[in-house]
């Protein structure tokens, strides 16, 4: 549908495995990539465990990351576990917020994210279907 093409393979979906193997292989993977591909910014969408290493990788190598679909809270890190963990972790290390409502984007305001650093982006899964 979209025809994109991947440039890596992590193979870090694998039967059985706890979120400490996901979490230090994706953070593995993702440190050579950066490490060789060296860009200026890199985009992470939503709340999942690979958005969190990949801007922590990131954040690691002084790499900006912008991250899509932030600021969806429920204030409780074990509900959605780990998702509002991830999604809260990765808009630390975040240096662009793209808010896909405005309750998100009130969010991110009442936790100090302002100014150039937080755009409304709306919802980016309509913005597929479409």
């Amino acid at each position: 549908m979209f025809e994109i093409i991947r440039n890596y393979d992590f193979n870090v979906l694998k039967a059985g495995q706890d979120l400490f193997e996901l979490t230090s292989n994706a953070l593995m993977g993702m440190k050579e990539v950066l490490s060789t591909c060296k860009p200026d910014v890199v985009l992470v969408h939503g709340d999942i465990t690979t958005s969190m290493t990949t801007s922590l990788d990131a954040f690691y190598q002084h790499i900006f990351v912008g991250h899509a679909v932030t600021g969806l809270r429920t204030y409780d890190i074990y509900s959605p576990f780990p998702e509002e963990m991830d999604m809260q972790m990765t808009s630390i290390t975040a240096d662009f917020h793209f808010a896909p409502t405005a309750l998100a984007k009130q969010n991110l305001l009442s936790e100090h994210i302002t100014g150039e650093k937080l755009l409304s982006q709306g919802n980016t899964v309509i913005y597929a279907l479409l």
